[in-house]
């Protein structure tokens, strides 16, 4: 499973002017600062703005599993001025019916990264790898927490484990990465959806991967 992250405009045209852009670019990040989305966008955003000559602020919009940040992006004049930074979730909110705002409401402009999930356990569970953890998954079916966004890929990837592996696990839910990553790096949940942008934190033993979403063991 692939999380794709891009950058959409809202799709109504706009008149393009010569001297765009004229004042500072809003860049819409439906997530709180320091989870995953928030970690690919900010240094885009430092590179956007040597390119367009004027500053891209981030601005951290989260809430109801991203879709406040939806809905101000879609409610925002189409001039350009405002740049939505999207991921799977778009599609999962609609057809689980969290949101009404889709991927047809913004105009894509470019992607900018596709990474897997990872499965990221917190320190203090006993697992030292996934053979280990699957053996005390079945043991101990739905006493396992995993914190999650619901209805977006945070949510499905765990789900996705449950139905291969044949295990239950307990669902904690949290608005996006960063408190999610609060919540299991002080041990209060066990499990949870995370990429690579977290390798830092399991080298510095801050947190342990026990499987990767990749249908090939990843060289990392």
């Amino acid at each position: 499973m692939r999380k794709l992250f891009a950058v959409f405009a809202v799709a109504a045209a706009f008149s393009a002017q010569a001297a765009y852009p004229e004042r500072p670019v809003k860049m819409i990040v439906p997530w709180a600062a320091g989870g995953d989305t928030d970690n690919i966008f900010r240094p885009f955003g430092q590179v956007l703005q040597k390119h367009l000559g004027q500053t891209v602020v981030i601005a951290n919009v989260g809430g109801a599993s991203g879709t406040r940040g939806a809905k101000e992006a879609k409610d925002s004049p189409a001039d350009g001025y405002t740049l939505y930074a999207v991921h799977d979730y778009i599609h999962s909110t609609y057809w689980a019916g969290v949101a009404d705002v889709q991927y047809s409401d913004f105009e894509p402009i470019c992607l900018i990264s596709s990474t897997a999930s990872v499965l990221t356990a917190s320190p203090k569970t006993p697992w030292k790898n996934w053979q280990e953890f699957l053996a005390d998954a079945k043991k101990r079916p739905g006493q396992i927490t995993v914190g999650a966004t619901l209805a977006s890929t945070s949510h499905f990837f765990p789900a996705l484990i449950e139905q291969a592996a044949g295990v239950k696990f307990k669902y904690v839910s949290y608005e996006g990465l960063a408190p999610r990553m609060n919540a299991i790096l002080g041990g209060h949940t066990d499990l949870t959806d995370s990429n690579l942008t977290q390798k830092g934190k399991v080298e510095a033993g801050q947190l342990k991967f026990l499987a990767i979403a990749t249908e090939k063991r990843h060289p990392r």
